[in-house]
């Protein structure tokens, strides 16, 4: 390799963003990645950030999240993405209220239980739905199965849903559960 060679693989090098250490928040000490650094410049944001870091650390020693609930490492990946679309600031509020929601409600029991069976992917169990100003919630006798909401423009939340004369909730990789309110 010339000296050149040498000098511009170096410097190419250093100057590589790099790759994603986990992390669960942003680290306003240290901002990295575009998101982190929106966030640590807008006062609203960097509040909401404080918010699910106090929650994710009240949440953290019994998060045990099954495959309808987004891992907090893979959430805050995901949200970093928000840096790539057009309308950057309303896709990371999106993403924060999503895990606020979710977070607030692993916290928490259900106020208005409805029993309902819901199957889909060759599950059939039943669940304690939660209807409220956060979403809807379903609830087994552990916690919080999925928390489903309804995307926004510049956010696609982890679980969505549908209503019609059963809800059908979703997850970004499609695969979906039905849920129907059982009798009393």
């Amino acid at each position: 390799m010339t000296p050149i060679a040498a000098v511009l693989m170096l410097t190419i090098q250093q100057s590589a963003v790099p790759p994603p250490v986990e992390q669960f928040t942003a680290d306003c000490a240290a901002p990295v990645y575009a998101s982190e650094r929106l966030i640590c410049s807008d006062p609203e944001l960097l509040e909401t950030e404080a918010q699910i870091a106090d929650l994710w650390r009240a949440a953290a020693p019994d998060w045990s999240p099954g495959p309808w609930l987004e891992q907090q490492e893979t959430w805050f990946r995901r949200r970093a993405l928000c840096a790539f679309q057009t309308e950057h600031r309303a896709c990371l509020q999106g993403a924060n209220a999503e895990r606020v929601r979710v977070l607030e409600a692993s916290a928490r029991s259900p106020v208005q239980p409805i029993a309902s069976r819901c199957t889909g992917g060759g599950i059939s169990q039943g669940l304690s739905l939660d209807q409220g100003d956060r979403g809807l919630a379903a609830y087994d006798q552990r916690g919080l199965v999925w928390l489903a909401i309804r995307a926004d423009p510049h956010w696609r939340p982890f679980v969505s849903r549908e209503t019609g004369r059963s809800t059908t909730v979703q997850r970004l990789d499609g695969d979906k559960l039905t849920c129907r309110v059982r009798p009393s």
